[in-house]
């Protein structure tokens, strides 16, 4: 069996043991090892990428409340077709203008759906009606 280490000083070991165990497994074969590696280098890729938008992820700590309006007699068509009057704007990503989520957490946070997933923990608006925006422009 293999063991996992969550000390930072032997993780660098511990991931080069791992790869030299995985490639002597007697039980394991090329199939198993391939999907080991592509697993691991799919992870790789994922927290790369996850970097990369926590760097230009921000916090928009003000109100992103909707408005209320006649808009739930337009609900389901495009805001395009909405008369004039309805303004939807309070809840888009300000940065990329698309229309705000709720983060995949137990914490009710929105966020730009780029990050939806992948915001950064320690990324949350102090007001309850704040967001969390991604940073790239439309």
């Amino acid at each position: 069996m293999i063991e996992l280490s969550r000390e930072p000083e032997d993780v660098r070991r511990a991931l080069t043991d791992l790869a030299e165990q995985v490639a002597n497994d007697p039980d394991l074969d090329d199939t198993d090892r391939m999907l080991i590696h592509d697993a691991a280098v799919a992870q790789v890729q994922a927290i790369q990428v996850n970097k990369a938008w926590a760097e230009l992820a921000h916090v928009h700590d003000v109100a992103h409340k909707s408005v209320i309006t006649k808009a739930a007699a337009f609900e389901g068509q495009p805001r395009a077709d909405w008369p004039e009057d309805v303004n939807a704007d309070a809840l888009i990503c300000h940065d990329c203008r698309r229309d705000l989520v709720a983060d995949s957490t137990f914490q009710r946070v929105l966020v730009c759906p780029t990050l939806h997933g992948r915001r950064p923990p320690g990324m949350a608006p102090t007001n309850p009606d704040g967001a969390v925006e991604c940073g790239h422009a439309a």
